[in-house]
């Protein structure tokens, strides 16, 4: 039988698997769909976009964004064209979910997705705050391997609605879902939650990830970094790496809420009062 395929959510998880003993090629999805736009359209109408979008935000230039998008997918349909087996490792959080359901919105109508295999999970023995697949050891990402389940069609119905909404902004639909509930997918509907809180989907103003930052500086956090780590504590799920972050706090600063001191960054009188709404 051919070796399984593996498909991770980012390059830590890529390093493990190298460190076990499991066969198989990875292929590492590295879109960050929670940030920017993510359109309407094929995947690659949604490809170019999203490479434009990652280059204006300094991620490598639009050309080698876009192949290297490209590159996973066609290697994903590749797998599924030879009925090797696939299997996802996705965790409960935001950025995960947000990658599962559009691989599963991709290969729903392909007629190897019966190779597909799933690993999910919001929780590891011994890890009382479990912040992904990406802390776990090469031995312990190897007890998950038996527990890789068959994908069933509510799944990709489910993925497909989701997807579908986050690609037309529609915030009713994904309220709806996140109401609704998802027994085949359990970790998305709090994962839509937290993506309805970090966009301003109604108007002008802040998203949950803005106010957190203000609130970290409020409270003493002076640098980036210690910006980003209490941040971090603050999410049920974290989900953002630190240039996101980062990002973020030179927004805020150009918008006038936070200013540089000597002893680092501060609130202004516009970002005291945004940090206590």
């Amino acid at each position: 039988m051919s070796d399984p395929v593996h498909v991770v959510n980012g390059d830590s998880v890529e390093n493990t698997l190298a460190r076990t003993d499991l066969p198989g090629a990875v292929i590492v999805w590295r879109d960050v769909l929670h940030e920017g736009d993510v359109p309407p359209g094929d995947a690659a109408t949604v490809r170019e976009a999203r490479a434009a979008f990652l280059a204006e935000s300094g991620y490598g230039t639009r050309e080698g964004i876009r192949a290297g998008l490209a590159a996973a997918d066609a290697a994903l349909i590749r797998a599924l064209d030879d009925g090797r087996e696939t299997v996802l490792w996705f965790e409960h959080d935001l950025h995960d979910q947000l990658q599962l359901i559009q691989i599963l919105a991709r290969a729903a109508v392909h007629p190897g997705r019966d190779a597909l295999r799933l690993i999910a999970l919001d929780s590891f023995p011994g890890r009382p705050r479990f912040a992904g697949l990406g802390e776990l050891s090469a031995e312990e990402l190897v007890t998950l391997w038996p527990g890789r389940s068959p994908i069933e069609e509510p799944a990709y119905a489910t993925a497909g609605r989701a997807y579908s909404a986050l690609q037309h902004s529609d915030a009713g639909a994904l309220a709806a879902l996140a109401d609704a509930g998802s027994p085949e997918l359990p970790y998305l509907p709090a994962a839509l939650r937290r993506l309805l809180e970090e966009r301003p989907w109604a108007g002008p103003g802040l998203g949950r990830s803005e106010r957190q930052i203000l609130r970290a500086v409020a409270a003493g956090a002076h640098t980036p970094a210690e910006v980003f780590l209490a941040t971090m504590r603050m999410e049920e799920a974290p989900y953002s790496g630190d240039s996101w972050i980062f990002s973020r706090i030179d927004d805020l600063a150009s918008r006038g809420l936070l200013t540089s001191t000597a002893i680092g960054l501060a609130l202004t009188a516009e970002g005291e009062a945004a940090a206590r709404r």
